[in-house]
């Protein structure tokens, strides 16, 4: 965008915000979300945002998006074209916005202004409106490189950096300008890894931490609803980002909340299924479907639940062995064929194929080394790739990260890096932000 634009868009914006140009307590023509609007997007990659345009009067009027650095218009069928007539039979239509990483050359704070097109077919400067201000777009592009986001002596999330191969650079405090961390175990990444969902074995239950560009965590927020204070051992989100389920820890139901799509916070939370007793770990196949969620269970053995269409469970079915003590995180790997399990009185790791068909779990073996759980709370991820899988051992005399290459089979090495990050002192939870 050439500098004379940009100024101009910046004047828009200042308008709205205080003139009756945009700002009108009753606008002609309305711009709702329909998609969270604070954005991180990758330098190399793109991101989309929508809103629904809604004409508020009875008269028509064809609408123009005021043009934006990093950003184009969709308009594809389902869309708002370019431009678009609003009439009182067609009264709104979704403006889906674009945002390219390698062309967003600064912030967006403010925005979308969408204005009348003039008598000339030309934007008019005359009448334009944006979203209220809680509503507008922030957006931010962030550089390449890869992070491991791991809970730390429960009450810190450490940030370390992904060296290309695999092993962890030097941790350092994710930050919290929010609330007070309690008692922190499992974390999961949202679908771009622009938020961490945290765990908490405390009448919090859950934390929400939106990411920033840099990779530290903005202002967290308790994540659940209030009432909801169940504690907490590990969650897990559907692929499409609308639902969390928690595994917690008293009772046998595993509870799934709804996550608004704006704030990323959870609307409600409700009973999912009857899984078993005391869940450690509640990992999903999305590789299949319907969906399964595997739960590991304090009384031994791993409940499998088909996902349905509601996000409810059902058909649960109880997987046991012999050879399982007290079993600890899990995690499937990257094509859906295994679940890795962590024995934590055993100090074994499970690799269980899946039937390809259905998710079932087919058998359990042990793979590579014995590590030092020592009965400790532990957890597992496993890379995009599958390439390597990230263990976390916090036993008091020797806390570490196990990072283990998976072998071409699904076999783990038996030699793994022994990574402590310089700084982690009793690592849990283990959430993965590769970005590329």
């Amino acid at each position: 965008m050439m500098l004379r634009e940009l100024v101009k868009l910046w004047f828009f914006m200042g308008l709205c915000l205080t003139s009756m140009t945009c700002g009108a307590s009753k606008p002609v023509w309305t711009l709702t979300p329909l998609s969270p609007t604070t954005v991180l997007v990758p330098i190399n990659g793109s991101a989309t945002v929508d809103y629904l345009v809604t004409n508020q009067s009875r008269k028509p009027h064809t609408l123009m998006l005021f043009p934006m650095s990093g950003v184009q218009q969709v308009t594809e069928p389902g869309y708002c074209a370019n431009p678009f007539l609003l009439t009182a039979s067609s009264p709104s239509c979704t403006l889906r916005l674009e945002i390219l990483g390698s062309t967003l050359n600064s912030p967006i704070v403010g925005g979308p202004v969408v204005c009348q097109q003039g008598e000339d077919g030309r934007l008019s400067e005359l009448q334009c409106y944006q979203p209220s201000p809680s509503d507008t777009l922030n957006v931010r592009r962030f550089s390449t490189g890869s992070f491991a986001y791991v809970t730390d002596n429960q009450e810190a999330v450490a940030r370390c950096p992904i060296i290309s191969d695999g092993s962890l650079g030097t941790c350092v405090d994710s930050g919290n300008s929010g609330v007070v961390f309690q008692s922190l175990l499992g974390i999961a990444m949202n679908n771009d890894n622009t938020a961490s969902y945290i765990a908490s074995f405390s009448s919090d239950s859950a934390y929400f931490c939106p990411i920033d560009a840099d990779g530290s965590y903005g202002a967290c927020q308790i994540a659940a609803p209030s009432g909801f204070n169940f504690r907490t051992n590990d969650l897990s989100l559907t692929q499409d980002g609308s639902t969390a389920y928690l595994a917690v820890n008293d009772g046998s139901d595993v509870y799934k909340c709804s996550i608004n799509p704006s704030t990323g916070l959870f609307d409600a939370c409700t009973i999912a299924g009857n899984v078993g007793n005391r869940q450690l770990s509640v990992p999903i196949n999305n590789h299949i479907s319907p969906n399964k969620l595997y739960a590991s269970l304090a009384d031994k053995g791993i409940s499998t639940c088909i996902i349905n269409p509601d996000k409810t469970l059902s058909g649960c079915t109880v997987f046991d062995s012999p050879d399982f003590i007290n079993l600890s995180g899990m995690a499937v790997n990257h094509t859906g064929s295994f679940l890795y399990v962590l024995d934590i009185e055993g100090e074994q790791i499970f690799r269980c194929a899946l039937n390809a068909a259905d998710g079932a779990i087919d058998n359990c073996v042990t793979t590579g080394p014995s590590l030092n759980f020592n009965n400790n709370r532990s957890y597992i991820a496993i890379n995009k790739a599958g390439t390597k899988a990230y263990i976390s051992v916090p036993d008091e005399s020797d806390s570490y990260i196990a990072v283990c290459t998976i072998n071409a089979d699904g076999t783990l090495s038996n030699t793994c890096l022994h990574e402590t990050g310089g700084t982690l002192s009793r690592p849990y939870g283990i959430g993965l932000a590769e970005r590329s």
